[in-house]
């Protein structure tokens, strides 16, 4: 091969990568986890990728800002946590078991911690936290994966879509 197609093969491929990864910080973000309240599912320390534009499903994991939240100033910021609601769901739990819309939900990625404990998760209902049957409009439920420890809508209450940074893609190789 001749010296100019050599030359050209390397441009065109760097021209790629750099579209490829312009496009890449357009559409989402890298992010380190820190704290244990999505263990055993993430780690701290952990780096994931967070995208921008995706449709927010049940047990998606999110990253979401607080600053706009009524907690106190040493502990906003972000928050990781998985959608366990969604607006207009009816969320419980009852012997460690999750209920949404009155149908249980099995949520394998708990299952090895919930051996190890009793009751993983305290009993509760959606109008016992916020007095409301339903998810508001708008809005989701989030759970952390490290129940015992975790700070989310058992203590901060719902969070409003608006606040939502981005949805983790844990099938996403860690950066």
């Amino acid at each position: 091969m001749s010296k100019a197609k050599v030359l050209a093969a390397w441009f065109v491929t760097g021209i790629l990568c750099f579209t490829a990864f312009f496009m890449f910080r357009k559409n989402g973000a890298e992010v380190k986890v820190y704290g244990s309240s999505m263990a055993p599912t993430i780690d701290s320390g952990q780096k994931f990728f967070i995208d921008y534009h995706k449709k927010i499903k049940r047990s998606d994991v999110v990253v979401f800002d607080t600053k706009k939240m009524s907690v106190k100033p040493e502990e906003s910021g972000y928050y990781i946590k998985r959608i366990i609601g969604l607006p207009g769901d009816m969320i419980s739990y009852k012997d460690d078991t999750l209920y949404v819309n009155g149908k249980a939900v099995d949520e394998p990625f708990l299952d090895d911690v919930k051996r190890q404990y009793n009751t993983y998760t305290s009993d509760f209902s959606l109008n016992e936290l916020i007095g409301k049957k339903r998810v508001p409009k708008n809005q989701y439920f989030v759970l952390g994966d490290n129940r015992r420890i975790s700070k989310d809508s058992r203590t901060i209450g719902t969070i409003k879509s608006e606040w939502i940074s981005g949805r983790v893609l844990l099938n996403y190789w860690p950066i």
